[in-house]
C-alpha cells in the first residue's frame, strides 16, 4: 500500500499526554489525557477517551480529512527489555517469554528487535492501541504503523536528544519496517498480532488447571478421611492368669491324732503309712 497519497500525522504517545504533528498543516498540538481515562498505561474507559479526543479535535478546529498515521510509543508508555546477543537462542526465547508474561495487561502487543548486537523486546497495551485505532478511524485517520521511540533512537542520531516529530514524519515510510504490526498493512480493529497474547493466555490456562487439580486432590483427601476413616487398631486381649483355689487344711490335717495302739499319725497318712511294730528284747 502506498502511504504517500495521504498526508501524514505523527501521534506521539506519552504516559499522560499525546503529541500530534500534522504534516499538511505543520502543526504540533498537545492532548492532555486525564488519569481517569488512562492510568499507568491502562485504559479505564474507551468512551471517555473518545470524548477527550473529540473535544480535542473540536477545540482545535481540526478538519476530518483523510490522514495516514504513524503512532510512536515513548519509553514511558511501553515496556522494554534489552538482552545480550550472546545469549543462546533457547535461553533468549525463554527470557523474552518471561518478560512478556510479566507485562501487566490482559492483551499484549509485542515485537523483538535485533539492534546493534543486542536484542530489544518491546510490549504495549494492545487494548489501548485498539481503542485508538477505532476512534481515529472514525475521524478518517488510518493507522498504518506503530513504532517504539527507543528503537528509532537506536538507529537515528537525530532523535537521541529530542523528539523530532517533523523528522519522524519525513521518514515515516522507511520507519514502517520497525512497526509492531505487519509491514505495509493498514490494520483494522482486531487484526493485530496475537502471538504473544495467545502464548500468555496459554500459560495462564496451564496455571489455572494446575490450581484446579491441586484443589481437587485436597477435596478428595478430605472426603476420604471424613467418610472413610482408617479402622481403629484392635485392642489386644489381656489374658489374666487362672487362679487355682487353695484347699483349706482341716484340723485333723494340722494336728496329729493318736491311734488306739499308741502310734501318733496324721489322718492324712494313716491309711498309707504302715505302722512300725515295737519289738521287745528278751531279758538277759
Amino acid at each position: 500500500m502506498d502511504f504517500t497519497k495521504r498526508p501524514i500525522v505523527v501521534i506521539y504517545i506519552d504516559k499522560n499526554k499525546a503529541l500530534f504533528y500534522f504534516e499538511n498543516t505543520k502543526q504540533t498540538l498537545q492532548l492532555d489525557i486525564p488519569q481517569s481515562v488512562i492510568s499507568d498505561l491502562d485504559l479505564l474507559s474507551k468512551e471517555q477517551l473518545e470524548q477527550v479526543i473529540n473535544s480535542f479535535f473540536q477545540s482545535n478546529n481540526l478538519k476530518e480529512v483523510k490522514l495516514d498515521a504513524i503512532i510512536v510509543f515513548s519509553q514511558t508508555s511501553a515496556f522494554e527489555k534489552d538482552l545480550a546477543q550472546e545469549l543462546p537462542q533457547d535461553k533468549r526465547e525463554t527470557e523474552i517469554q518471561k518478560f512478556i508474561d510479566i507485562v501487566p495487561f490482559e492483551d499484549v502487543l509485542s515485537k523483538t528487535y535485533v539492534l546493534n548486537k543486542k536484542t530489544k523486546v518491546v510490549a504495549i497495551n494492545k487494548s489501548l492501541f485498539e481503542a485508538m485505532l477505532s476512534i481515529f478511524k472514525q475521524k478518517n485517520i488510518f493507522i498504518f504503523s506503530i513504532v517504539p521511540f527507543s528503537v528509532l533512537q537506536e538507529l537515528n542520531s537525530e532523535l537521541l536528544h529530542s523528539v523530532n516529530l517533523t523528522y519522524i514524519a519525513s521518514k515515516a515510510n522507511s520507519f514502517n519496517q520497525y512497526s509492531l504490526i505487519s509491514e505495509g498493512e493498514e490494520v483494522s480493529e482486531g487484526s493485530t498480532k496475537k502471538t504473544s497474547f495467545i502464548q500468555k493466555q496459554n500459560i495462564r490456562i496451564y496455571v489455572l488447571i494446575g490450581i484446579f487439580l491441586t484443589l481437587l486432590l485436597v477435596l478428595v483427601v478430605l472426603v476420604i478421611t471424613t467418610f472413610f476413616p482408617a479402622g481403629k487398631p484392635q485392642k489386644s486381649q489381656i489374658i489374666l492368669p487362672t487362679i487355682t483355689p487353695t484347699k483349706t487344711p482341716t484340723v485333723e490335717e494340722i494336728f496329729p491324732t493318736a491311734s488306739p495302739s499308741g502310734n501318733i499319725q496324721s489322718s492324712e497318712s494313716a491309711s498309707t503309712t504302715p505302722s512300725i511294730p515295737v519289738v521287745s528284747e528278751p531279758p538277759f
